[in-house]
């Protein structure tokens, strides 16, 4: 039998070793790029606080735009810039669970849009009807607690039938239902909720406005929140 057979010669232990690196190198990449790979969350619970959490419930909620600049609406490409916009309702929350939705406004004002024709138009929430905001859980959530600048969800304004529960007048000149879904972001930096999208849509329109039946309309607003009863209650969503 040859010397060779039955044992590694010199070039097939280069061979062996120069493989046995390369997976070293390999491996430590891998890991490498673990580690540095951010920790992705969902959130698991949306909670009010100051310090700990308060238990499960429905606490009080105020909203106000953000000032000057800060609401407006956009149609066929035109933005109409609005005075101002408020509301009230509540934030639903849960220790333990996502509330959906986790925020509803009862009362809702958008004032003084200067409209098509040189009209003025105020938009007012139906009687009975209520704007429901909704997180997308698998959002970013961080276990910091109030450091997510951009908690995606949607704002919903229909009633449970399907109908728009919103009313823009403009008086005799124009008027119209505005309903559908749009997108929202939550900050918890800030504790702001910012509205925008082209979710909503015209119906029951009259008047010399133009206005499009099933036309697509953007309400946008960026809106402070004051949850709770207390100066320092937040908002936070925990993964």
């Amino acid at each position: 039998m040859p010397a060779s057979i039955g044992r590694i010669g010199p070039m097939s232990r280069q061979i062996s070793k120069l493989g046995l690196r390369l997976f070293a190198v390999v491996a430590a990449s891998a890991v490498a790029a673990m580690i540095a790979a951010p920790a992705q969350a969902a959130v698991s619970s949306v909670v009010l606080q100051n310090g700990p959490p308060y238990a499960s419930g429905n606490y009080p909620v105020t909203v106000v735009d953000k000032g000057p600049g800060t609401v407006s609406a956009t149609y066929l490409g035109s933005t109409y810039p609005c005075a101002s916009a408020n509301g009230s309702g509540q934030v639903h929350t849960n220790i333990a669970g996502v509330p959906s939705p986790y925020l509803t406004l009862t009362a809702a004002n958008i004032n003084n849009c200067a409209g098509p024709a040189g009209t003025t138009i105020n938009v007012v929430l139906k009687a009975g009807c209520s704007l429901k905001v909704r997180v997308d859980p698998t959002t970013q959530a961080s276990a910091a607690g109030l450091t997510d600048t951009a908690i995606t969800g949607k704002v919903n304004a229909n009633d449970a039938s399907g109908n728009p529960c919103l009313r823009a007048n403009g008086g005799a000149l124009c008027q119209m239902d505005v309903g559908g879904e749009t997108d929202a972001t939550y900050n918890e930096v800030t504790q702001q909720l910012t509205i925008s999208g082209s979710g909503f849509s015209v119906s029951n329109a009259t008047g010399i406005c133009a206005f499009v039946n099933g036309a697509s309309i953007s309400l946008n607003v960026a809106f402070d929140i004051t949850p709770g009863s207390n100066p320092d209650d937040a908002i936070n969503f925990r993964p």
